[in-house]
């Protein structure tokens, strides 16, 4: 059984498993082994490291949010996390939705895992991290990608930020 990795930061005024914020835990022991080269804090955090991957995965791997409503395989929610902000009325409601950043956290996660793999030999556990980033890859680019505009695009829009955004978001090209 996955069980939910450590949670490090509110999202509105629950808490989630967020990639958003939880991802500074495998990018901050990925960050730290690339500028010193010392993997005794990744081997020390692998276990924490692959059980937050793991349930990462498991969340993308499911139809439902959390509240039992459906939601796209291998994306992450919608309405659950922020994307390059929070809104600032409280509330998860950021213009372009959630679902896209918190996809590519998860996906930028899982190459940081699958390197980590690599360098202390967990082979089973590369195919499985490879495997999910190629079903992510694939999800992102067919939800995502407008092949009109040649731009990303989530689909979601609050409309409360109609007044004085338009809808185009740098955010999702740069992610």
């Amino acid at each position: 059984e996955i069980m939910m990795a450590p949670i490090y930061a509110p999202s509105g005024e629950s808490w989630h498993n967020v990639p958003t914020w939880n991802a500074a835990y495998i990018d901050g022991l990925y960050e730290n082994y690339r500028s010193y080269g010392n993997l005794t804090l990744v081997k020390d955090h692998w276990e924490q490291m692959d059980l937050q991957a793991m349930s990462y995965i498991a969340q993308l791997k499911s139809d439902k949010y959390y509240d039992g409503s459906p939601k796209k395989v291998w994306l992450w929610y919608d309405n659950i996390g922020l994307n390059d902000w929070q809104a600032p009325d409280g509330t998860n409601g950021a213009p372009e939705g959630c679902g896209i950043v918190g996809t590519a956290a998860v996906y930028r996660c899982l190459e940081e895992m699958c390197y980590f793999a690599r360098l202390l030999g967990k082979d089973d556990r590369i195919l499985v991290y490879e495997d999910a980033m190629k079903n992510i890859y694939k999800a992102f680019n067919e939800t995502y990608f407008d092949k009109e505009s040649g731009h990303y695009e989530t689909g979601f829009w609050n409309t409360a930020w109609a007044h004085s955004r338009d809808k185009y978001r740098q955010t999702n090209d740069l992610t």
